[in-house]
């Protein structure tokens, strides 16, 4: 079962960076006059730094003169100039089993911000500057904004083995669209998810997040063994048990651990106390 976005008011978004809750990502971002939060990472200024490794933005100064060439949306190629270094995981990228969790920053000259995965060319992501409350004037219908970011997402990818499959949309109070596609392995979906919001007054793409864009290629091949039973859960996880009847999973997608290893997690609300916590299970390959 999906979450469900549409009990969510204001303009909180799904998808784009400060940490939230296990693998997931989200994203704080000052724009206009409002704050718009994304899930996915995080675009502040803030500064951070930790021996090792850090938390958050961090300007690397061997990328100060980094640039890089980019296109959107047909037009001609842009170039980018490096900002900062954003990282959303406790632990530096040399302990972990891949660099997911870390991006590399650019922007063009109207500040927009292009998020590449650390050290490398993958695009998984932009965010424009500007974001404006939009209740006056025409709204898009959902077909509408579906079909362009349909179009978008087969623009940007082509013929991509990535296949993104449509999940769910809503409209938010400033008309905006959220849509959700999440990209699967088999049966089981992964937390390789990509969020595109609309305009709903214009149309305008705003931002579009794929953080974990790529991440289980390799595994693309593989079988992949999962019993996807609440016993096997309540077994992994006896703590749960006291509490069955006052949980709800809300949500349960495949991810790596911070050492490589394959796991499902559930994302499960537990009534009594109103909080949702994350708890995960291993899966076999073969």
């Amino acid at each position: 079962m999906y979450i469900s976005h549409t009990s969510r008011g204001g303009i909180i978004m799904k998808g784009f960076l400060e940490k939230m809750t296990g693998y997931k990502w989200a994203a704080v971002i000052a724009a206009s006059l409002t704050i718009v939060v994304l899930s996915g990472f995080l675009l502040s200024g803030r500064s951070a730094g930790v021996s090792g490794g850090f938390l958050g933005p961090q300007v690397r100064q061997e990328k100060m003169a980094s640039t890089k060439q980019m296109s959107l949306f047909s037009k001609s190629s842009t170039n980018l100039k490096y900002k900062e270094t954003m990282n959303q995981s406790d632990l530096p990228m040399s302990e972990r089993a891949d660099k997911y969790g870390s991006y590399d920053i650019y922007v063009d000259e109207q500040d927009t911000q292009y998020v590449f995965l650390a050290d490398s060319d993958l695009f998984c992501g932009f965010l424009k500057t500007g974001a404006s409350l939009e209740t006056n004037g025409k709204l898009l219908s959902e077909i509408e904004a579906r079909g362009i970011a349909d179009a978008y997402l087969m623009e940007t990818l082509g013929e991509d083995q990535r296949e993104y499959v449509y999940e769910s949309m809503y409209c938010d109070q400033s008309n905006m669209y959220h849509i959700t596609y999440a990209s699967y392995i088999g049966d089981i979906k992964t937390d390789d998810e990509c969020i595109i919001w609309v305009r709903g007054a214009t149309g305008e793409i705003y931002a579009c997040s794929m953080f974990n864009r790529g991440r289980y290629d390799s595994y693309r091949d593989s079988s992949l063994t999962f019993n996807d039973s609440t016993s096997l859960l309540m077994e992994k996880h006896p703590e749960l048990e006291e509490d069955y009847n006052d949980c709800e999973i809300l949500d349960k997608y495949l991810t790596l651990s911070d050492g490589g290893s394959l796991v499902v997690t559930y994302e499960v609300y537990n009534s009594q106390d109103g909080c949702t916590q994350e708890y995960s299970i291993p899966i076999s390959q073969t």
